[in-house]
């Protein structure tokens, strides 16, 4: 019988914070000019290591800039969203094992994630 991960609604939170330190840091790093469209973040062949929480796992995402400016005083207000994300989970020094964390279900808490907790100036 295959063995499946339960990944917890703490442990999304978790791994949607990690994508959103990934994103700071390298949006910070890529200079554009006051204004300019932050470049998308393309981690799909790889991605970003998420140790802790009980997890041992790396995330693969897709992140896309737009503007989240509302009509007000601000017009060039960059926020992230992933238009993909995948948990890939690993036990015991690096087996993969499948987890119950579908894509759909991670995007939409990495998105909920990044709307409240990330905003590119």
């Amino acid at each position: 019988m295959q063995q499946i991960l339960h990944i917890t609604p703490a442990q999304m939170r978790f791994v949607a914070e990690r994508i959103r330190e990934h994103i700071d840091d390298t949006v910070s790093k890529q200079p554009r000019a006051k204004g300019e469209c932050p470049e998308d973040i393309d981690e799909r062949r790889g991605g970003i290591e998420v140790i802790g929480h009980g997890l041992d796992a790396s995330v693969e995402f897709y992140a896309i800039s737009y503007n989240r400016a509302d009509g007000g005083d601000e017009e060039d207000v960059w926020g992230y969203g992933v238009s993909f994300a995948r948990l890939v989970t690993y036990v015991g020094g690096g087996e993969r094992i499948t987890n119950d964390c579908s894509d759909a279900q991670l995007k939409r808490v990495v998105n909920e994630y990044l709307r409240k907790n990330l905003q590119i100036d």
